[in-house]
Order: structure tokens, then sequence, then C-alpha cells
């Protein structure tokens, strides 16, 4: 029962990106300004779902490492930091901050693909901060350095 259980979830994990593949084209190419809200009721999708089945495409569709993920990761995946590497994320082990064990996304569960994601999050933030940082102590010392070559 489990095997088929996976099986469906990585058949809805495809099916997620060809909606969204399908959703895109209608957006940017069968619709006026305005419409699309009110085409989107006619098929009867949400338009923040809409948008999820989109940036799944946009982020992941076209790569085929993605094709074997369920519909929790992929969507738990919508939100990294732009700068990461989609297919490179999930090819790649990545340390589970709880337990210390390296997986990859596909052995990963939602809650350690969480963790992963909130730890880089967090790193991503310190990085910002200590640029934010070191830049201040920059004009620091540029500043004294001018004061410094006025009293000398």
């Amino acid at each position: 029962m489990t095997a088929e259980i996976n099986a469906y979830q990585r058949v809805a994990g495809e099916a997620i990106f060809e909606i969204g593949r399908r959703l895109k084209y209608v957006k940017e190419n069968d619709l006026a300004h305005g419409e699309w809200e009110r085409w989107l009721r006619t098929v009867e999708i949400a338009p923040q779902t809409a948008r999820k089945f989109i940036q799944a495409y946009d982020q992941f569709g076209d790569r085929s490492t993605s094709s074997d993920l369920p519909t929790g990761k992929i969507f738990e995946m919508l939100s990294l930091p732009a700068d990461i590497d989609r297919e490179q994320f999930v090819k790649e082990p990545h340390t589970i901050p709880s337990t210390g064990a390296a997986k990859t996304v596909d052995e990963m569960t939602v809650r350690e693909l969480r963790e992963v994601k909130k730890a880089l999050k967090e790193a991503e933030t310190r990085a910002v901060n200590a640029e934010r940082d070191a830049d201040t102590l920059r004009k620091q010392a540029k500043k004294a350095e001018k004061y410094e070559a006025v009293l000398a």
C-alpha cells in the first residue's frame, strides 16, 4: 500500500507541473488583461493555487529530478531563496539540523525539508547582516582616516 501511495504522489507531482504549464500558457496567450481570475473560476482553481502551480512549473517543471517529488515537497521548496539552484538543491544531500543526518530532498520528510529551508534562510540572514556590519565598519574606518588626516 505504501508503494502505491508514493507512486500516486509522484503522479500528482507530475500533474502539478503540467497544470502549471498549461495555466501559464493560458494566462500569457489566451486571455485579455483582467480576465485571468474570472477564467480561473471556470476551471475551479483559486488564484493562489494557480500561482503555486505556475511557480512549481517555472522553478521545477523542466527538471527530470523534480518529477519524482511529492506535491508537499514541491510546494515547500517554492519559497527557497531565489539564489539557490533548484536542480542542485534537489540532487545534493543536506544536513538536517535536528538530527545531523545528511539526506537528499527525496529522502527527507516535509518536516525535515522545512528544517533545512529554515536553516538556509537563517544563514542567508546572517550573511546579509554580516555584510551590512562590514559595510558599516568600512564607512567608519574611512571617516576615521579622514579625521586623522585633518588632525595631522
